[in-house]
């Protein structure tokens, strides 16, 4: 299931939740600047909140774990707000790649592989010592 974020709350975003709805793999939420009935109704959620705030729509997307977000409005574009996103889920990517990075070179110090090569490994040492 992919969670898609439309910003804006005008007959542009409407058709777009609408055209998104119809899909029933995609939930549908919507960040408006005012409460539009069209949009609210095919919505899985939404907020009305300030479409220029990037740390509103931010906090959004992370508490919903949205994975596609639609800008419309114009202000929208001029403010930023996509350049914000970008720079956010950079952010998080950093992030999961280290957590990842650092299990990664964990992973595999318990296989049977690893345990028998070390064992005879020391088993060599000790034999050139003796």
């Amino acid at each position: 299931m992919k969670n898609i974020l439309v910003v804006g709350s005008g007959g542009r975003e409407a058709a777009i939740v609408c055209a998104l709805n119809k899909n029933k793999e995609v939930d549908v939420y919507g960040f408006l600047s005012n409460k539009n009935p069209q949009i609210i109704k095919n919505c899985k959620d939404f907020v009305v909140g300030d479409i220029l705030d990037s740390n509103q729509i931010i906090s959004f997307v992370k508490d919903n774990h949205v994975s596609l977000v639609y800008l419309s409005p114009d202000a929208v574009l001029e403010k930023g707000i996509a350049d914000d996103l970008f720079d956010a889920e950079k952010k998080a990517q950093m992030i999961c790649e280290k957590i990842k990075g650092d299990v990664w070179f964990r992973k595999d110090i318990g296989t049977k592989e690893i345990i028998e090569k070390k064992q005879n490994h020391m088993k060599e040492i000790k034999e050139k010592i003796i």
